[in-house]
C-alpha cells in the first residue's frame, strides 16, 4: 500500500517518532513545528498526554504530520493533530482510557487528507470516547451489527470503526449486513473487518453495504478474507453492491461471487458510479461481468490497483465495463479460462466517453476460442486509451482476436482513440484469429497516434501484423511503430495483416527504437533512457 501514500509521505514534515525532539516549540501542552522538517519524540508527547490535553501542529512552516512510532495514552486527555495538509498514521495509536482524538487536515492549505497505512490504525477501547475529524463528531462502533443499527437510525451520520473486528463470530449473513442506503461517512481509522461472509439469495445489490448514496464516504478500512455471494444479485462487491459515493484508502481480500451469466462482481464494488481512490483488492471474482475493483464503472477510479483473478463472460483487471474514467491505476492479476470471453488487463469493454489514462497492466491472459483479449481493453466500443501500457502475455484460441493493447477497436458508440501508449507483452492466437502487436482488428472511427509495440506476435491466425491484425479502416493511424526484431514480424510491409504497407505503420529495428524517439513522439510526454523500460 506504499503507492497509495507516496504523495503524502514524500512531504511528511512533522514526524512523531522515537528520535529526539527537534525544531519544535512546545508550551502549555501545544507543540508547533518551527522548521520544514521537525520531530516530536513520542515519549515526550506521551508525557504531555499523561498530564493533560496535548496539541501538535505543523503551523505555517511544515506541511504534514506523520506518526512513525506507536503512541498510546490511558487517561481522559484529548490529543489534537493539526496539519496544513495531511495526517498519516503509520504505526498504531491506542487510546486505552476514555481519552479523545481530534484530527484537522488542510488547515491553511489544500489537497491533504487523513490517511492510515497498512501498519497504522487508531484504536479506541472505550466506545464513549470522543472523535472529531475536521470539525465533525463521529460515533464509535465496535462491530458490524452495532454499526448497522447506528446507520439505520441515522443514515447520513458520521461513524468510525473503533477497533478491528473478526466477523467469524457473527456466522454467515443471509442478507446484506447494512441494507440502509448510507449517505454519511464511515471512518475505518485503519482497522480491519475480517472473515465477513454474506450468502444473499435475493436480487439487488450485495456487499457489506447494499448501496452507498451520493455524498457518502467510506475510508481507511480493510475487509480481509471476505466471502460475499449473491445467487440472484445484480451487483456484488466486498464493500458495496452499488456505489454513488467515495471509497478512499479501502482494501479487500477474499472471494466475490455474482450470478452467471447476468450478475456483476467487483473486488470492491459491484457497480461504481462514484469515486474509488487510493484503494486496492486482491480477490477471486466471478460473475457474468467480473473485475478486480468494480464490475461496472461509470464513475472514476484513480490511484488504485488490483491483483486478484476473475472468472466470467466479460472480465477486466480493474473493471469489466468502463464508461467513466480510470487514471493512474494498474492491475497485476492474471486471467485463465477455456471459455469464449472478452477480457482486458484494465477493462473488458469500454464505451463512449470512457477514458483510461496513465495506467498499466502486467498480468497474463489466456482464453478459449472466439475470445477478444487486449492488454489494456478487450474491446473498445468508443472511448480512449492515453499514456498507458501493457506488459503481460496474451493468448486466444481459434477464431478470436488479440492485441497487445486492444483486441478490437471501433468508434461505433463514439470516437475511439489510442494515444501515447505501448505494449511489451506477447500476443498469440490460433487459426482463424486476428493478431496484432497493438490491436487485433479495427473498424470505423478509430484513431491511433504515437504508439508502439515490442512484444512477440505469434500464431497462425487468419490475419497477423506487427501492429494490427486486420485494419478495417486503413489510413486512420497517424503514427504507429512495431519492433521488427522482437515481434517476429520482420517484413516492414506487414504492419497490418490484411494491408501491405498500411499508411501510418512503420517497422523499426530494435536498435532504431532504442536510439531516439520515433517521429511523432512528443518529448514533453516521452523520454528515453538505457536504464528504463529496457532502453525503449
Amino acid at each position: 500500500m506504499a503507492l497509495l501514500l507516496s504523495s503524502a509521505a514524500a512531504q511528511a514534515d512533522l514526524s512523531i517518532s522515537n528520535k529526539p525532539t527537534q525544531n519544535m516549540s512546545c508550551n502549555a501542552g501545544v507543540c508547533v513545528a518551527t522548521a520544514k522538517k521537525a520531530v516530536l519524540n513520542v515519549g515526550d508527547l506521551q508525557a504531555m498526554l499523561a498530564s493533560g490535553n496535548a496539541t501538535v501542529k505543523t503551523g505555517s512552516i511544515a506541511k504534514n504530520v506523520e506518526i512513525d512510532e506507536p503512541l498510546t495514552w490511558a487517561n481522559t486527555s484529548r490529543l489534537t493533530l493539526d496539519a496544513q495538509q495531511s495526517i498519516i498514521v503509520k504505526k498504531p495509536v491506542t487510546i486505552t482510557g476514555s481519552g479523545a482524538l481530534t484530527i484537522a487536515t488542510n488547515d491553511g492549505d489544500s489537497n491533504g487528507a487523513f490517511a492510515t497505512s497498512n501498519k497504522g490504525a487508531v484504536t479506541f477501547w472505550d466506545l464513549a470516547s470522543g472523535l472529531v475529524i475536521n470539525g465533525e463528531n463521529y460515533s464509535l462502533a465496535g462491530d458490524i451489527k452495532t454499526l448497522a443499527a447506528d446507520i439505520a437510525a441515522k443514515p447520513a451520520g458520521n461513524f468510525a470503526l473503533a477497533k478491528s473486528y473478526d466477523a467469524k463470530a457473527d456466522g454467515p449473513y443471509s442478507s446484506v449486513p447494512i441494507p440502509t442506503t448510507f449517505a454519511g461517512k464511515l471512518e475505518g481509522l485503519g482497522n480491519r473487518l475480517a472473515n465477513l461472509t454474506v450468502q444473499d439469495s435475493s436480487s439487488g445489490e450485495v456487499g457489506l453495504f447494499a448501496n452507498l448514496g451520493s455524498g457518502s464516504v467510506v475510508e481507511n478500512i480493510t475487509l480481509s478474507r471476505v466471502n460475499i455471494s449473491g445467487a440472484a444479485a445484480e451487483s456484488v462487491g466486498s464493500f458495496v453492491g452499488e456505489s454513488f459515493g467515495t471509497l478512499r484508502n479501502t482494501h479487500a481480500t477474499g472471494r466475490i461471487t455474482a450470478s452467471i451469466p447476468d450478475g456483476t462482481g467487483g473486488g470492491l464494488a459491484g457497480g461504481n458510479e462514484g469515486v474509488i481512490t487510493q484503494s486496492s483488492a486482491n480477490c477471486m471474482v466471478s460473475g457474468g461481468w467480473a473485475a478486480g475493483l468494480a464490475g461496472e464503472d461509470s464513475g472514476t477510479i484513480n490511484n488504485s490497483f488490483a491483483s486478484g483473478s476473475e472468472h466470467g463472460g466479460v472480465m477486466g483487471g480493474l473493471t469489466a465495463f468502463e464508461v467513466g474514467t480510470i487514471e493512474d491505476s494498474y492491475s497485476t492479476g492474471s486471467i485463465k479460462t477455456d471459455a469464449s470471453v472478452e477480457a482486458g488487463g484494465i477493462a473488458g469493454i469500454t464505451s463512449a466517453f470512457a477514458l483510461v489514462e496513465r495506467s498499466f497492466s502486467t498480468g497474463s491472459i489466456t482464453t478459449g476460442d472466439g475470445s477478444f483479449v487486449g492488454g489494456i481493453v478487450g474491446y473498445i466500443d468508443g472511448g480512449a486509451i492515453d499514456q498507458s501500457f501493457a506488459a503481460g502475455s496474451l493468448s486466444v484460441g481459434m477464431n478470436g482476436a488479440v492485441g497487445g493493447l486492444v483486441a478490437g477497436a471501433c468508434g461505433c458508440e463514439g470516437n475511439a482513440a489510442i494515444n501515447n501508449s505501448y505494449a511489451a507483452g506477447s500476443a498469440r492466437g490460433k487459426s482463424g484469429s486476428q493478431i496484432g502487436g497493438i490491436v487485433g482488428f479495427t473498424q470505423e472511427d478509430i484513431a491511433i497516434t504515437a504508439t508502439y509495440s515490442t512484444g512477440a506476435v505469434n500464431g497462425n491466425g487468419a490475419y497477423k501484423g506487427g501492429f494490427i491484425g486486420f485494419d478495417g479502416e486503413p489510413g486512420d493511424i497517424a503514427t504507429g511503430y512495431w519492433d521488427l526484431d522482437t515481434s517476429g514480424i520482420s517484413d516492414p510491409a506487414n504492419g497490418a495483416g490484411n494491408v501491405k504497407n498500411d499508411s501510418g505503420l512503420t517497422g523499426l529495428t530494435d536498435l532504431q527504437l532504442k536510439s531516439g524517439l520515433p517521429g511523432g513522439f512528443d518529448p514533453k510526454i516521452w523520454g528515453q533512457s538505457p536504464n528504463i523500460n529496457n532502453g525503449y
